[in-house]
């Protein structure tokens, strides 16, 4: 059974998303905050999956850490619905058409937020690619459904 739980607040729920995703939009965190990476990676996985302003997308999440928790708050908001649970990435099976993927930065430990959409990497620091983007290596795989 899905949950249609609303979040208080939210014009949303499982039954009536703010869309249904069929495209994604490439969305570009231009924030770095001197990081290796963008500061708001997550936030701009949101922004891609629901066709929200970058901008309203980090002042819904209150510059919190991008933790995975922060990002189903988000994405429940939004009425977005997901796999329970991600998986651990195994580069023999596809990936899932829609999903989030979890990845760590080359020889540095900081995990990063990407978007995986119909066979194309939507990265918020490197654009949209082919294939992952070179120097970051994919860990989880977090299903999201259309």
């Amino acid at each position: 059974m899905i949950d249609t739980k609303q979040i208080k607040g939210s014009p949303y729920n499982k039954d009536n998303p703010i869309r249904k995703i069929d495209s994604v939009s490439y969305v570009y965190d231009y924030t770095k905050g001197g990081n290796i990476t963008g500061a708001y990676c997550g936030p701009a996985c949101v922004a891609m999956l629901t066709g929200v302003d970058f901008d309203e997308i980090i002042e819904l999440m209150k510059g919190e850490s991008a933790t995975k928790a922060v990002l189903k708050k988000a994405l429940d908001y939004y009425g977005i619905r997901y796999a329970p649970k991600s998986t651990k990435y195994n580069p023999d099976i596809p990936l899932p058409d829609v999903c989030i993927i979890r990845m760590m930065i080359a020889n540095t430990g900081i995990g990063h937020w990407g978007i995986f959409f119909k066979g194309k990497y939507y990265d918020p620091d490197w654009g949209i690619q082919d294939k992952c983007p070179p120097g970051l290596k994919i860990f989880q795989v977090w299903e999201i459904y259309p």
